[in-house]
């Protein structure tokens, strides 16, 4: 019966989706472009939404020369938001990921900059350099229930990593008096709602940020 519960929320929020797709005036060009280069297409995950498995081009960082290219042309065109936001690709995969960052904000009238990630690889990089690098937000893509729902929607066994990971740039966010907007975007498992609630990795996450995590638990796509 659950199964057939799930169905049906699955298929009316996939109806709101669609309708909200196609509002009026929902698709309206910007005054200025808002910019999102793919630093790497490289990326460890196997997401159960993700083409990443099927990707035939090659797994590279972007070549310096091009990504300098590109924010140069994103600058000239006007942008003011250049982001690392790619379609298959984890910016933390990218070694020059901080250069790069660097790089963007040495324009004047870029005022943001920031991308989506696992969070997998933060502790590759040293965390002072990371929070000088000049990022301004992060949406972490991620579950907060444990290993194995996690190793079932990312395809990987590194819930332990990303949970530490998460952990410190928290914390070391709020000694920092939260200069980057940090967003946790919690992927929908096949577990009940008040499971994920009453999770022990969930409610010391919860106490570490603002972001009201119950709020998207408690939406239709869970149990």
């Amino acid at each position: 019966q659950w199964r057939l519960i799930r169905t049906i929320r699955i298929l009316k929020n996939t109806v709101l989706h669609i309708a909200a797709t196609f509002e009026p005036r929902r698709w309206r060009a910007t005054p200025v472009p808002d910019v999102s280069i793919e630093n790497t297409s490289i990326c460890n995950s196997h997401c159960v939404f993700c083409a990443n498995d099927i990707m035939r081009r090659p797994r590279q960082p972007m070549k310096a020369d091009i990504f300098r290219k590109a924010v140069i042309e994103a600058v000239e065109m006007g942008a003011t938001a250049v982001n690392f936001s790619v379609m298959i690709g984890d910016p933390l995969l990218d070694t020059e990921l901080l250069e790069r960052a660097r790089y963007v904000k040495s324009f004047p009238q870029v005022r943001e900059t920031g991308f989506t990630t696992t969070l997998q690889w933060l502790h590759r990089f040293d965390l002072n350099e990371f929070f000088e690098s000049g990022f301004d937000w992060i949406v972490v893509s991620t579950t907060l229930s444990g290993r194995e729902q996690y190793r079932n929607f990312f395809g990987v066994d590194k819930y332990d990593a990303m949970l530490a990971n998460l952990i410190a740039l928290l914390t070391e966010n709020h000694k920092r008096k939260k200069p980057i907007e940090v967003v946790l975007s919690i992927k929908p498992t096949l577990e009940r709602r008040k499971d994920i609630l009453n999770h022990p990795d969930f409610r010391r996450v919860q106490s570490l940020t603002d972001q009201n995590l119950s709020k998207q638990i408690n939406r239709e796509r869970f149990l």
